[in-house]
């Protein structure tokens, strides 16, 4: 809602197209302002995990930096002190990639959950089809598989 339609609808003018039947005007800007209000909490939620990422992704990135002044350093020090150890290169390869990214790996498990989600909601849809239908058994298949789908929502999100 922009300034011209907010003041239309102040002065009783206008009507939101989102005004719910039975709606006050009170009521109507009250759940505007909160979902106003969740919407600031997602987004800064959103900002969090977007931080937390970066920070992640700026530690894989000084690994790689190390891991190739690591490689270069092995290269040159071959040719001034013997023979190449590749095995003390492979390790040092190992060590500088043990790099942990538990906000990548949260923000992954729920990009997976809400793909589980998305499928829990269509077994939803398909028992209240089913029982419309009259087919009991097949609902009731469903309804099985939409609360072991949330259930599988939930431990993906809590995996760690």
């Amino acid at each position: 809602m922009n300034v011209y339609e907010m003041e239309g609808f102040l002065r009783g003018k206008c009507l939101p197209g989102d005004l719910l039947v039975g709606e006050s005007n009170a009521a109507y800007l009250v759940r505007k302002l909160n979902e106003s209000a969740t919407l600031k909490a997602d987004r800064d939620a959103q900002q969090k995990r977007a931080d937390a990422l970066a920070v992640e992704n700026a530690a894989l990135k000084e690994s790689a930096a190390d891991l190739r002044r690591q490689a270069f350093n092995g290269r040159r020090n071959s040719h001034n002190c013997g023979p190449f150890k590749y095995s003390d290169l492979c390790e040092s390869i190992i060590e500088s990639t043990k790099v942990e990214t538990p906000a990548t790996d949260a923000a992954l498990a729920a990009i997976e959950a809400r793909g589980v989600e998305k499928f829990a909601a269509w077994a939803s849809e398909q028992e209240s089809m089913a029982r419309g239908a009259g087919d009991k058994k097949e609902a009731r298949i469903y309804c099985q598989v939409e609360a072991r789908a949330k259930h599988f929502a939930i431990k993906l999100r809590e995996a760690k």
